[in-house]
């Protein structure tokens, strides 16, 4: 069954299965890639199916609010422990091919980073809007940023200002219903 292994650890914010096969689909036009940025990696579940089947490094980066806010921890739980406990059961359960290294934003942004795709799927507030410039800034020249909640609810608002911030430096790859793929101008 397609994605057996990684489905068990989405968690309601989780991209489905189609959106999961548009991403791969996307990620199979690149060039060699090495290093893929799930940024909003949740619980794993896209970390770890790129793991299964791409010897790559992939970069998993989450604010983990649950772990740190106790309403949120109450309602969702520790993100953090319920991701690192996820890859490690997903490392014993299947031979990985890839390496999952977990940072922090703040570990993310402490260095200058290239990366081949990046997948964003984190706040969608517009406080965070930030991000999406910042790491479009460390895709490659022949690589491609997408993300998750491209729509047009309220509820999404900072997703849609985060793309339209990418829009002077990336181009649209076409429909991805709720995900966007991008790559550089004239790549």
């Amino acid at each position: 069954m397609m994605y057996e292994v990684s489905r068990k650890y989405r968690s309601i914010h989780s991209i489905n299965d189609r959106e999961m096969g548009k991403l791969l689909s996307h990620f199979n036009m690149l060039n060699s890639p090495v290093t893929f940025l799930d940024y909003g990696c949740h619980l794993g579940h896209l970390s770890i199916e790129l793991a299964i089947r791409y010897p790559i490094k992939i970069l998993a980066v989450d604010t983990f609010l649950s772990s740190y806010d106790p309403i949120l921890f109450k309602k969702e739980g520790d993100f953090k422990s319920m991701f690192e406990s996820n890859v490690k059961e997903a490392c014993a359960s299947c031979r990985m091919l890839g390496k999952i290294t977990m940072l922090s934003p703040e570990e993310l942004f402490s260095k200058e980073r290239i990366v081949d795709m990046a997948f964003i799927d984190s706040s969608h507030r517009m406080d965070a809007i930030r991000e999406f410039p910042q790491i479009g800034k460390m895709i490659t020249k022949d690589g491609i940023i997408s993300g998750h909640d491209f729509s047009a609810s309220k509820a999404y608002a900072g997703v849609v200002i985060g793309v339209r911030l990418l829009e002077k430096d990336f181009e649209h790859m076409g429909n991805g219903g709720t995900c966007f793929f991008m790559k550089r101008k004239g790549a």
